[in-house]
């Protein structure tokens, strides 16, 4: 069974572990931190399982306005049973109780497997982002999902 909760900088521990694992660039320890001294948009959610840190979801919700993902991961060990769709879901559902329009995110081009989870759920592209991941240096592709529309 998969949980939602609400982190704190307790958490950060199990989240830059899952960090570091998930990425080849992965964000430095400072910046999530820097992330819970925000409160007024931003929401840092985790999705437990037997009692484990299995994924979280950092996103920033502008009421009437947009959901801004801005980092999601899942831990290997809990990979594709569902953990990645929960924990969007529960953005987007965020998201639909502030009257946000769309949903949108950044993944690198070359992310084949994720860009297929999005378009999965939805997600179209949306614009570019020209060399915006470095190590290596990359386009991210901006997907977008429309809140407006039933999903």
């Amino acid at each position: 069974m998969i949980h939602i909760v609400d982190l704190s900088s307790s958490d950060l521990d199990a989240v830059c572990l899952i960090e570091n694992l998930s990425f080849g660039d992965p964000w430095k320890r400072d910046f999530f931190e820097a992330e819970f001294q925000v409160e007024s948009f931003n929401y840092f959610r985790g999705a437990k399982m037997d009692e484990r840190l299995a994924g979280y979801c950092l996103f920033w919700l502008f009421p009437e306005d947009d959901i801004q993902i801005t980092n999601i991961a899942v831990h290997p060990d809990f990979r594709r049973r569902g953990v990645a769709t929960f924990l969007l879901q529960d953005a987007i559902k965020s998201g639909r109780e502030k009257q946000a329009q769309r949903v949108i995110l950044e993944v690198r081009e070359s992310n084949l497997s994720a860009r297929s989870f999005y378009e999965g759920l939805g997600f179209e592209q949306i614009g570019r982002r020209k060399r915006y991941y470095e190590d290596p240096i990359e386009d991210a592709l901006l997907l977008g999902l429309s809140l407006n529309e039933a999903n």
